[in-house]
């Protein structure tokens, strides 16, 4: 792997809020809401635990565990991973079960291969999703 063009993290790691008052809105969060960004050149295996909203735009393989308002893989985010989060919002791909407590948004960017379970799904005209859907409306088991 050529170090310059991606950067392989391996990791187990838990991650608390950053405070962030100070930073420009953007991808609809409000004043005051934190937010991590994975970029473009990282690589990251393992289980990801996040209690602030996450934009994933570099690669991800394995297990995303999301407690925060959203999760959301930008255009050029490609995740092999399960995502148990609260919303999903994915235009990149994303390969893998979702199981989200409100919502998963699927924009026309995006291709989704894997099993979806959420209260409340949107799936843009392009976008491309092979699985199945299960939708309850009391949630998931959260």
């Amino acid at each position: 792997m050529d170090a310059e063009a991606d950067r392989e993290v391996n990791v187990n790691a838990k991650q608390e809020p950053a405070k962030t008052e100070d930073q420009p809105l953007s991808r609809g969060r409000t004043a005051g809401q934190s937010l991590s960004v994975l970029g473009r050149t990282l690589f990251v295996k393992g289980e990801v635990e996040a209690a602030e909203d996450l934009l994933v735009e570099g690669r991800l393989e394995g297990v995303i565990r999301h407690t925060a308002d959203r999760l959301i893989v930008g255009v050029s985010g490609v995740l092999k991973a399960d995502i148990d989060a609260r919303n999903v919002v994915i235009e990149g791909t994303v390969e893998g079960d979702i199981t989200a407590s409100e919502s998963v948004v699927i924009q026309d960017s995006a291709e989704v291969r894997g099993n979806i379970r959420t209260a409340r799904i949107s799936i843009a005209d392009g976008a491309r999703f092979s699985g199945s859907v299960d939708m309850d409306a009391s949630g998931p088991g959260h």
